[in-house]
C-alpha cells in the first residue's frame, strides 16, 4: 500500500459513547474533558450519555486512553468505540 505524504503527520481518531450512571453523567463529563487526547465532549440524551471524541499520533494511544482512562471512570457504566479510516470517516 502506497501512503500518501499528505497523511503522514495525520491524526487517529475515534469516537467514544459512554452510558453513565443515572445523575452522574456531568461528573464524568468534567473527568473525560481533562484528559489529553480528548478533543471533544458532547451531552446526547437516550441509551448514550456523552460522545467524546479522541485524537492521538497512533491508534495504540487511543486504546489506552479509553482502556486505562474512560472505562475506569467508576460512574461509567459501558462505553461503545466508534473507528475511523484513513479518512476520519466513521466505520460500522
Amino acid at each position: 500500500m502506497i501512503k500518501n505524504s499528505k497523511n503522514k503527520n495525520k491524526l487517529s481518531k475515534i469516537f467514544i459513547l459512554v452510558n453513565c450512571l443515572e445523575g452522574k453523567d456531568d461528573s464524568v463529563f468534567d473527568k473525560i474533558k481533562k484528559m489529553d487526547s480528548v478533543k471533544d465532549v458532547q451531552k446526547t440524551v437516550g441509551v448514550f450519555d456523552l460522545i467524546v471524541t479522541l485524537e492521538a499520533d497512533s491508534i495504540d494511544d487511543l486504546k489506552k486512553t479509553e482502556a486505562q482512562k474512560i472505562r475506569t471512570i467508576n460512574d461509567v457504566k459501558y462505553t461503545m468505540t466508534l473507528s475511523t479510516n484513513s479518512n476520519n470517516e466513521v466505520i460500522c
